[in-house]
């Protein structure tokens, strides 16, 4: 959605959605509830909202959840530029130390913190707020997508269903083939299949059952993959995460252009101006 057309009635069901499934306790959900006056502008709204650092603007209300604070309601834009969508950043996708104490804690968390994650876009899904699902469906029903595919394909590893079908997308007009898989396990299982190529993975650090770096772990440490190029995912700063056994690195959000240019210029690195690239 255009961000003039975002409204200070839409912003507030946005924020009352998100409260009705971050706070249990009603006194908590009051305590971070926030309301903008009908008819105020966009702009005067987003300048109450936290400028997030990144090529593409995003904006943040910092409300937290129940047992989680650090959780934000973002706005941002998506992928194509003037295009925004509300996006829950559960901001929990940093690195955990497995053999560092309450390690188990930790994923319980940030499995609740994705449950409630899909149960609010659902519902902004479901009340016409903007997501990514329905920027799916827009750009699915405006797109021409290339499909004949050549050369070996992308591996997409990443939880969010609306997020993979808009990059597969992406790639799919550039004329790149891709495949997606939501977690470790599952890109654990694709890679053992002998009858899938991968020219590149394109890994989200942020996995329900893991983070981006087990799956960078899994195509190293193996001999049929160790080779294909790693692009990691992130919303984090590039400096805060390791890694270093990843070829490149996009900060969330980034433009469909952007990703299209870093896929490209990995493959033709590759393979060195081979037939893979049909544009």
């Amino acid at each position: 959605m255009k961000l003039d057309k975002i409204t200070a009635s839409l912003v507030n069901a946005a924020i009352r959605i998100y409260l009705r499934h971050a706070y249990d306790d009603a006194g908590l959900r009051d305590a971070h509830a926030v309301q903008f006056a009908d008819g105020l502008a966009i702009s005067d709204i987003l300048s109450q909202f936290s400028r997030e650092s990144s090529t593409l603007q995003s904006y943040s209300l910092r409300l937290g959840c129940e047992w989680y604070p650090h959780m934000k309601l973002t706005l941002s834009e998506a992928y194509y530029p003037g295009e925004f969508v509300f996006v829950v950043d559960r901001h929990d996708g940093f690195d955990f130390s497995m053999s560092g104490p309450g390690y188990e804690e930790w994923l319980g968390t940030r499995s609740r913190n994705h449950h409630v994650k899909l149960a609010i876009e659902e519902d902004w899904y479901k009340e016409a707020v903007p997501t990514m699902r329905s920027l799916r469906e827009t750009k699915l029903s405006e797109s021409d997508i290339v499909r004949a595919f050549s050369g070996d394909r992308v591996l997409i590893v990443d939880n969010d269903a609306d997020t993979c079908a808009i990059l597969e997308m992406i790639l799919g007009e550039a004329g790149i083939a891709a495949v997606w898989v939501p977690g470790v396990a599952d890109a654990a299982q694709v890679l053992q299949d002998k009858e899938q190529h991968f020219g590149l993975a394109l890994v989200d650090m942020l996995l329900t059952d893991g983070t981006g770096l087990d799956v960078v772990n899994l195509i190293r440490n193996r001999a049929s993959t160790q080779e294909v190029p790693i692009i990691l995912v992130s919303a984090m700063p590039e400096k805060e995460v390791k890694a270093n056994d990843a070829d490149g690195y996009l900060q969330k959000p980034y433009s469909a252009e952007q990703l299209s240019q870093a896929v490209k210029a990995m493959l033709r690195r590759r393979y060195e101006g081979g037939d893979l690239l049909t544009k």
